[in-house]
């Protein structure tokens, strides 16, 4: 992979980061406001942007690790990624149709429990296949079906990606003694916890 493709690629990636941690905050405005349907709009493009995240780096369903092993290696990427795991759920989401004839065919009870906030104990009351779009607001954990992702550490993974993400770009396009200033801002930025860059230390697209 040449500088050029990487760098393109790079600032996909940083863009995904930012829809997805932009996402995150959307979904805990909607849910202090009791706005449940924001909250799974939120969510939506919350898996929408992680899963542009994983096909950015690896292609869809990991077609492209080979190839991209220079990007991989560069951000970290682990086979074990919940990146990558938030994708199936992204997927399910995607395919509701389908699931949604699977449960119809499936189900012994036609109990059907969709865009739901609740608990893991009040979500195991449903039979697998009846469980659809939940959110559990204690654990912070999104699933659909058997599948589950943590949010928080989904969106840690994230801000860690995207770090490595801008460090690298910053690398690529810019000479040292501009770099080392670009990076020590960053990670000023990432000192502080629980808050997001305003789009201060992205990588412009020119």
């Amino acid at each position: 992979m040449d500088d050029r493709l990487m760098l393109q690629l790079l600032k996909q990636i940083i863009l995904q980061c930012e829809f997805a941690l932009q996402a995150e905050i959307d979904i805990h405005c909607c849910l202090n406001r009791g706005n449940v349907y924001g909250a799974f709009y939120g969510i939506q493009n919350l898996l929408n942007a992680t899963a542009n995240i994983d096909k950015a780096i690896v292609g869809s369903r990991g077609k492209k690790k080979i190839q991209r092993d220079r990007l991989v290696k560069c951000l970290e990427f682990k086979d074990s990624s919940m990146v990558s795991e938030a994708t199936l759920i992204r997927n399910d989401n995607e395919h509701y149709d389908e699931r949604i004839e699977v449960w119809s065919r499936e189900s012994k009870h036609k109990s059907l429990a969709d865009i739901n906030v609740m608990t893991a104990a009040n979500r195991s009351l449903f039979t697998p296949r009846d469980r659809f779009r939940g959110y559990d607001p204690i654990t912070g954990d999104i699933s659909f079906w058997e599948r589950t992702i943590n949010m928080p550490k989904l969106t840690a993974e994230i801000r860690q990606i995207l770090r490595l993400a801008e460090t690298k770009a910053i690398e690529l396009q810019y000479p040292p003694f501009v770099r080392e200033r670009l990076v020590s801002a960053i990670g000023n930025s990432n000192q502080v916890a629980g808050t997001r860059r305003k789009g201060g230390h992205s990588v412009p697209n020119g």
